[in-house]
This record gives C-alpha cells, structure tokens and sequence, in this order.
C-alpha cells in the first residue's frame, strides 16, 4: 500500500481496548478521543492484535471513531502502514502480558519512523509500574521484588510489620493482599500467589492505618504537575482504587511530596512518559502509572476551573507537530 503523504499530517491512531468495554462517563482515553474529534482531527482505534509486523513493514487494522450526540461510534475498519499517522497515543490498559509487550517493540523505531507515539513504547517496557519505584529508593517504602516466597517471609521477619503483596502486571488493585504478620496461611499463601517459584511479586510493608486509608494520586504532563486528588478506600478496604469503591477529595501537596515529584518527573520526561501518573502513601512513592495513567476526569470534577484533557491534547499536537486540520 501506499503510504500517503500530507493527508496523514494530521491523522491520528490511538491503541487502546474496545469501545465497548470502555466508561464513556469516567474513561480517560475517550475523553482525549472526544477532544481531537471535536478539533477536527481523524482519530482512529485499534487494539493490540490489530497489529501485524512483516519484515519491516508494520501495519495497522484500525476503525474510524466519529462524534454521534456527543457519544463515540466506531466505523468500519481498515487497513494502514503505521507511517499513515502522524500521532499514535497508546492507551492499552493492563495487565502488561506478554502482548503488550510484543506491541512495544512492534512499536519501537525503525518500524514507526516519523510517527510521534505517547507514552513512548521503550519508556513503557522500562518501567514497570510496581517496580520502576526502585529507581529512587530514597522516596519509596521498604520494597522487595523476587519470586521466592521464603525470602519474602524472612523480610517480613526483618520488618515485623504487615506487607502488601502485588503482583506486577495488573492493574485496579488486582492480585493485591496484605500479608498480616501473624498469618498463620501466610506461607501457603505467598506459595500460590508466586506459583511456586515462577511468578515475581512485589512485597512492600504496609504503612496504611486502621482509620485513613487513602493516597494521593498525582498527574504529571511531560515532567510537570498537572494536577493532584486524595483516594479514599472504602470501609474495610485498603486498597484505594476507584474501581474498588474508593471515593476522590481535593488534597495539597507537602513540601517533601513536591521533591518527590520534581524528581520522579525529571525521570518521566527524559523517559518519554508524557503523561504519569503517580500515587504516594504517606508521602512515599508506591507506583509510576505509564500504561493508561487515568484521573484527567476525577481532576476535573474536583476542580471545574482546570482543563487537563485540553492540556493533554495540546502536548500531544505540539509534540507530534500535528496539522490543524483547516490548513491541510
């Protein structure tokens, strides 16, 4: 095929699961859709397994996304060399499997010379979401990350504390415990949780209280701040995940979060994660979201004055020198 030329100067392709397993209300990614839409732009969707690399040649089956009453409708799909667009946004949620994997490298130059892609693919596959916390161990809460459930139990012993258990591909709290000290199925547990061996875990200890379970999420737009929200669990919950029931709250920032921030954000930016999203326990760094970081929405409902979708978009033209569509 073809690949065109000036036509694709402003042509738009955003990888992310299927419209209809998306929250048109609360979903961050249709949110950014909707936003070029409404700007004039041709914007595209396709998922993982619509990607097909040959040789050299990495090609694209993606559909057309259109504005019906303000709602997203998808046309019929086609095929395209990824040189047809200018732009590609990959917003694929966890878990982070061995696909997801596949598509950062398909996505990794030289195959898409010439396309602008955010989060960059390479920044992805580097940072793990649980683990890329390594990198900055002065901000983090005592974390270990191994397969081996004896070790995990003689860290627990060091720390005499509770931990929290994750697993490092999931997302939404999935696969998270808290190992409690005195757990007399601890062992068994952690056998299962590590498959004998074969599955890495991340073991932090747990430095929640009974009475305020909650974390600030933090928004970063190409190494700055853009906006910060409190998460409250919800009774008897300590995981403060949204989809697990917790509820958002307007929250500042300390002077040590602020530090924290500067240099998690200096990381991103060289990283080419041009949107993060970060959550800090007690003013500890516990996770850097690079896949399909959320929360532009819940920042806006809290504070009507700030734009952090536009925001998004605009990075996202003036780093991939997008076109207005009126001068094409």
């Amino acid at each position: 095929m073809k690949i065109p030329g000036r036509g694709s100067q402003s042509a738009i392709l955003m990888i992310l699961d299927p419209l209809d397993k998306l929250d048109p209300e609360t979903d961050t990614s249709l949110a950014l859709a909707r936003e070029f839409l409404q700007r004039g732009y041709s914007v595209r969707a396709a998922d993982v397994q619509d990607l097909f690399l040959e040789r050299s040649d990495l090609r694209v089956r993606s559909a057309p996304l259109a504005l019906k009453n303000n709602s997203l409708i998808s046309g019929k799909p086609s095929q395209h060399s990824v040189r047809f667009f200018k732009l590609i946004v990959i917003r694929k949620e966890p878990p982070f499997d061995e696909s997801y994997l596949a598509m950062t490298y398909m996505l990794s130059t030289p195959f898409c010379q010439g396309c602008f892609i955010s989060n960059s693919p390479h920044g992805i596959r580097s940072t793990n979401e649980k683990m890329s916390i390594h990198l900055f161990p002065e901000l983090i809460p005592p974390t270990l990350t191994c397969s081996n459930h004896l070790e995990i139990l003689s860290f627990q012993r060091r720390l005499r504390s509770d931990l929290v258990i994750k697993p490092l591909g999931e997302k939404g709290g999935k696969g998270i415990f808290r190992l409690r000290r005195a757990s007399l199925g601890g062992k068994e547990a952690l056998r299962r949780a590590t498959r004998f061996g074969r599955k890495t875990l991340q073991a932090q200890v747990f430095i929640g209280s009974r009475n305020s379970a909650s974390e600030k999420r933090v928004l970063l737009l190409e190494g700055e701040l853009l906006g910060v929200f409190e998460k409250r669990a919800r009774p008897g919950e300590f995981r403060a995940n949204l989809s697990l029931g917790a509820t958002i709250h307007r929250t500042r920032l300390t002077k040590k979060e602020v530090s924290l921030i500067k240099e998690v954000g200096s990381y991103s930016k060289q990283a080419g994660l041009h949107l993060v999203g970060i959550d800090v326990l007690h003013e500890k760094l516990i996770e850097i979201n690079v896949t399909c970081p959320s929360g532009l929405l819940d920042l806006k409902l809290l504070y009507p004055s700030t734009e952090p979708v536009r925001a998004w978009a605009d990075s996202l033209v003036r780093s991939a020198g997008l076109e207005h569509p009126d001068y094409r």
